[in-house]
């Protein structure tokens, strides 16, 4: 892959310079799943240690346990789904709340076919219309869209819609360039807002809607800027903010999903043969964020 090279100086850790070179692409892969799995089961395992009030030893936790926070999860939710197939949702961010939830159910395995699934999926079809998107709940239809319909061909009209949307809503100049806010086109972003983007547009670029390249050398832009190399974290705001394990968890998997996103293809064939076997090279952002980790 090419270097990515930075667009404005930063101090970093024993001097390496930002995305010196390119890792190879299964080791990439196996960061990303291995970082989601990490953070998945922190948090089955918090859900299911505080079961009916009870605290579980980590050495005690079984995987029937696990299934069974799972299946009573999924039971909860889908009492809690609505007549129109949504769920209630958080003021201003209209349709939000139904897409997590049926990401979450998917998720666990909710066949796309089921009668719940089918009316989240008609409910999210006409949710968030234009003039009522945020950052939150068009990344999140993304991924549902994009997790219940691998082709990209079901949703693709309104998957493009919402693509569309977060390219125009990209922080373009200034201090943030490169982030997302909660709604329209501006000079401020955050990390919270920033990294769902990334997660939606990843998704749609995974089932074939193109993603302007711009988009994600920007991205770059915006996590060198939240990076605090004094201490290897990521920030809520380029200009400070909270910075602890949440911004720190959404920087690393917005760097890795960028890397991924920019790898070009052609650099593996050399001489008309694939070439998968690359020197891999040090990425100081994420080696210093994981090490803080």
């Amino acid at each position: 892959m090419n270097a990515i090279e930075p667009t404005i100086p930063l101090p970093l850790p024993q001097n390496l310079h930002p995305f010196a070179g390119d890792r190879r692409i299964g080791r990439k892969r196996l960061c990303f799943h291995w970082l989601f799995f990490v953070v998945s089961s922190w948090m089955v395992f918090v859900t299911t240690a505080t079961i009916q009030g009870q605290e579980t030893s980590p050495d005690s936790l079984t995987a029937e346990q696990v299934r069974q926070a799972i299946e009573k999860s999924t039971r909860y939710l889908k009492r809690a789904q609505r007549d129109d197939g949504s769920w209630t949702e958080f003021p201003n961010h209209s349709g939000g709340t139904t897409a997590l939830m049926a990401l979450a159910l998917l998720n666990a395995g909710e066949p796309v076919t089921s009668n719940s699934m089918q009316r989240a999926l008609r409910f999210l079809e006409s949710t968030p219309s234009d003039g009522r998107r945020t950052t939150y709940a068009t990344a999140l239809r993304l991924m549902v869209f994009a997790l219940a319909d691998p082709t990209g061909q079901k949703y693709r009209p309104l998957m493009e819609a919402d693509v569309n949307w977060l390219a125009e809503t990209q922080v373009r100049k200034g201090q943030s360039t490169g982030g997302w806010s909660y709604f329209d086109l501006g000079s401020s972003a955050d990390s919270s807002n920033t990294q769902f983007a990334l997660l939606g547009l990843h998704e749609a670029a995974r089932v074939g809607i193109p993603i302007p390249r711009s988009i994600w050398t920007q991205g770059v832009e915006y996590w060198q800027r939240t990076f605090r190399e004094n201490v290897g974290t990521f920030a809520y705001t380029t200009d400070g903010g909270a910075s602890g394990g949440s911004m720190t968890c959404a920087g690393i998997s917005s760097l890795l999903i960028i890397d991924e996103n920019l790898l070009d293809l052609s650099d593996f064939i050399v001489d008309g043969k694939v070439n998968c076997c690359r020197p891999t090279r040090s990425n100081p952002y994420l080696e210093a964020a994981l090490k803080w980790m």
